[in-house]
């Protein structure tokens, strides 16, 4: 589930975003690749349930897979505090980016100091969100201070074996939501965020689909967090 929901050239170019009436500027050229920082709270499930397997490895392999880009994890941090999240309800809405929880998460990314264009994963304790279908969630284009972060929260439900496409899927959700100049639905819908073919990994749930479409990455390789995609990236995608 996705909260928030925004032909790269040959020469490197910056790109901002509109939001608001502001323009923001990422700070660096587009990257040499995807960039993720990880947070891990107190409680969280670090395995495959019934197994050794890290998850967080796991999820990293599933993402590379379909989206066949590099992501790598620059940073993973384990926190000594939950935020708040063991005593509040942890939702897929404007009203949870709003809470005082979500708020302490955003100042606590902020003051770490990563590049903003490093998308933030939250790997948290509670099993589920609190509507008891969500299992993960996307917050694009948050504004702290005069710059924007991109947010994944992944819930203790996603560590399940059957949901292992779930952080490609939530990707998805920020890749689209940072394609300058569009929506930040999929492109294989009618302005919905999520894709109307039942084998791609952007329908709900993501579960373990890894069907991908070559629109999908052409509107994620537009975005400012995706490297320059060379020109016969496309051919990846033909069968």
């Amino acid at each position: 589930m996705a909260k928030g929901h925004h032909h790269g050239k040959n020469e490197k170019q910056k790109r901002s975003t509109k939001r608001d009436g502001y323009r923001y500027r990422y700070s660096q050229d587009k990257p040499a690749s995807i960039k993720l920082v990880i947070y891990i709270l107190p409680g969280t499930v670090r395995t495959v349930p019934g197994t050794s397997v890290n998850r967080i490895v796991e999820d990293l392999k599933r993402a590379i897979g379909i989206w066949r880009l590099p992501i790598e994890v620059v940073k993973l941090i384990e926190t000594s505090t939950d935020f708040g999240l063991a005593h509040g309800k942890l939702q897929c809405n404007e009203r949870f980016a709003q809470s005082s929880v979500f708020r302490a998460m955003e100042n606590r990314r902020e003051a770490d100091g990563y590049p903003s264009e490093w998308i933030t994963v939250w790997y948290v304790p509670n099993f589920r969100f609190s509507d008891n279908n969500t299992i993960a969630c996307a917050y694009s284009n948050r504004i702290v201070g005069n710059r924007l972060y991109q947010h994944i929260i992944m819930s203790g439900r996603t560590a399940a074996q059957e949901n292992r496409s779930t952080l490609a899927h939530e990707l998805g959700h920020i890749f689209f939501a940072t394609a300058p100049g569009e929506n930040n639905s999929d492109p294989t819908s009618r302005n919905s965020p999520h894709s109307p073919i039942s084998s791609n990994f952007m329908s709900t749930p993501a579960g373990n689909k890894t069907g991908i479409d070559i629109r999908q990455i052409q509107k994620a390789c537009r975005s400012a967090l995706v490297p320059e995609c060379e020109r016969g990236i496309y051919e990846r995608f033909k069968n």
